[in-house]
């Protein structure tokens, strides 16, 4: 009974002291807020928001490693998290996996919550790919080799691996997979050793051969501090010495931080006071829509179908979404030429480019991914990306209508899948 006294009162006083380190943070303090997490931490190991903001702060303030270990500590110790249905439709439930090796934590001030953390890299999320489920749901991540523990994972009917970026999270994909060997009756969505397959490099050696198909030239190098002379003369390693490239770091799936690199100038500006880490190589490849703009076509495989996603139109060449509004907004033309991608896609990138990309979603084996392209001048497909770490929301949706009901189709092939898996477990 004095045991259970004594604990509740540690909970009681850890959780004051998140909510006061809550508060400094909120205040500019951020030193203060920091030691209060810490020491909330002391008294309580499994206070999850604690452990998750201390974890954020101090990886936002380059002490990576000692946010990484109060994390991956907190996930060896307690590796679940359950969301229980009183009365679920469904009795099975989904057991949703994911992984902490090389994943980021940020935080951010929240209207809501005051700050709130979110996991940055890695995995996809389903916030809005499964609608409210109706069944249970426990949340795994893998830690070091704690799924691999007799009698961890939780009774589930079917495993949702959440898992995207081998850059990223291959020690947790490898993991995993051993675990799947030791469990094979385990009922997967996603396999991670299809996922671990999905490099840049690794989609460039096993697309681009295909009839039809161009997946841009894409080697990985390390760094270490490297000027502009060892960067130019990796480049001419792989003969891209002279060529144009964009470098971009591994595990990175915006290209925010990517660089195209068409002179020496460009090149010293990439490389700035030095390259270090993995980064990839890619071969810049210009291919203009109606020789005027660059275009990005999306889609999402879920369940052995394609879904349209988004025909992007930019004038710059790293095509983002939140360019939408000032360029597409601002010409019908282009709002046209999205409604016909989505009315039919099929027809827009052509009958044999949609068997090839057909031909490509077997080759993956996944039963979600998605695919950024293009189709060039000579009708072939140009493949830029493709992997299940893509992002589904109804964002654009809100500022461009005509895109709610493909993005809601999206969203119920993905819930009909999983709840037909769940209800034939």
């Amino acid at each position: 009974m004095e045991a259970r006294a004594a604990n509740a009162t540690s909970s009681d006083r850890a959780e004051r002291l998140y909510h006061r380190a809550v508060q400094d943070l909120l205040g500019g303090d951020g030193a203060t807020g920091v030691e209060k997490l810490s020491a909330a931490m002391r008294l309580d190991d499994s206070h999850y928001k604690a452990v998750r903001l201390y974890a954020a702060l101090t990886m936002q303030i380059g002490r990576d490693a000692a946010g990484r270990e109060a994390m991956i500590r907190y996930f060896q110790r307690h590796p679940v998290r359950s969301r229980l249905q009183a009365a679920p439709r469904i009795k099975a439930a989904l057991l949703s996996v994911r992984g902490f090796s090389k994943t980021r934590l940020i935080a951010a001030r929240s209207e809501r919550e005051g700050i709130k953390t979110t996991f940055r890299g890695g995995h996809f999320t389903t916030k809005f790919l499964l609608r409210e489920p109706a069944y249970s749901v426990h949340r795994f991540t893998i830690a070091g080799e704690n799924i691999l523990r007799p009698g961890v994972v939780p009774e589930h009917g079917v495993m949702l691996n959440t898992i995207a970026d081998p850059d990223l999270e291959g020690e947790s994909l490898t993991t995993l997979i051993t675990y799947l060997e030791r469990h094979p009756e385990t009922r997967v969505i996603n396999r991670p050793e299809h996922v671990l397959k999905l490099t840049r490099d690794g989609n460039f050696r096993r697309f681009d051969p295909l009839p039809g198909v161009r997946f841009p030239e894409t080697y990985r190098a390390w760094f270490q501090k490297a000027g502009i002379d060892e960067v130019a003369a990796k480049l001419a390693e792989f003969g891209l010495d002279g060529a144009p490239v964009i470098i971009r770091r591994a595990g990175g799936q915006t290209a925010r931080k990517a660089a195209r690199v068409r002179s020496r100038a460009e090149l010293a500006a990439a490389v700035g006071d030095g390259l270090t880490g993995e980064h990839y190589i890619v071969r810049y490849i210009e291919e203009l829509w109606q020789g005027r703009m660059f275009r990005k076509m999306r889609l999402f495989w879920i369940d052995g179908e394609f879904y349209p996603v988004v025909c992007h139109l930019d004038h710059h060449w790293n095509v983002r979404g939140d360019n939408r509004m000032e360029v597409m907004a601002k010409d019908p033309a282009l709002l046209d030429e999205e409604m016909r991608y989505l009315a039919d896609w099929r027809s827009y990138v052509g009958a044999t480019n949609a068997d090839r990309l057909h031909e490509i979603a077997g080759m993956v084996g996944l039963e979600w991914f998605g695919m950024d392209f293009n189709v060039d001048s000579e009708g072939r497909l140009l493949i830029y990306e493709l992997n299940p770490a893509m992002r589904h929301s109804f964002e654009h949706g809100t500022n461009f209508p005509y895109k709610l009901p493909s993005d809601h189709r999206i969203t119920d092939a993905f819930t009909t899948m999983v709840e037909k898996r769940l209800e034939a477990a």
